[in-house]
């Protein structure tokens, strides 16, 4: 039975898990005897971090086949709203392309990589959600 615990949750998916990746070094070297939980994609997934190592507690992230859709759905509406990349949020444009730099191996599989790799930094695509970058400010009709 556990009575104490650290416990982090984050919207953040993949890209937490790999920031927390050196738990498992902590733990090995550390004198800690409490538990660390992580809920990510706003608890689409949960991992425990212990002496162990990292375990998956639970994982309800998405198929490639539901990723592909709602790449589907956000592009057709991007569209049909007549938002184009240059009214994209530079910010977070230039955040994705580096995603799309970064090694992702054992975080992302690459079926999902290689959608977001297409898109030139307008979204990124992983097994626990899918983000897009929105526009600058929202058109008017």
């Amino acid at each position: 039975m556990i009575k104490f615990c650290q416990l982090i949750i984050t919207a953040s998916g993949a890209s937490a898990l790999k920031s927390f990746s050196s738990m498992n070094d902590f733990y090995s070297q550390e004198q800690v005897t409490i538990p660390t939980f992580i809920g990510i994609g706003n608890g689409t997934a949960l991992y425990k971090f212990d002496k162990k190592g990292k375990s998956e507690i639970y994982n309800h992230g998405l198929s490639l086949e539901e990723v592909k859709v709602i790449i589907r759905v956000w592009e057709n509406v991007y569209k049909t709203l007549g938002i184009k990349e240059t009214d994209l949020q530079p910010k977070g444009i230039e955040t994705f392309k580096k995603f799309a730099q970064t090694d992702w191996t054992g975080y992302v599989p690459k079926e999902y990589v290689d959608i977001f790799k297409q898109y030139e930094g307008r979204c990124f695509t992983e097994q626990i959600k899918v983000t897009v970058v929105f526009p600058l400010h929202s058109k008017q009709s």
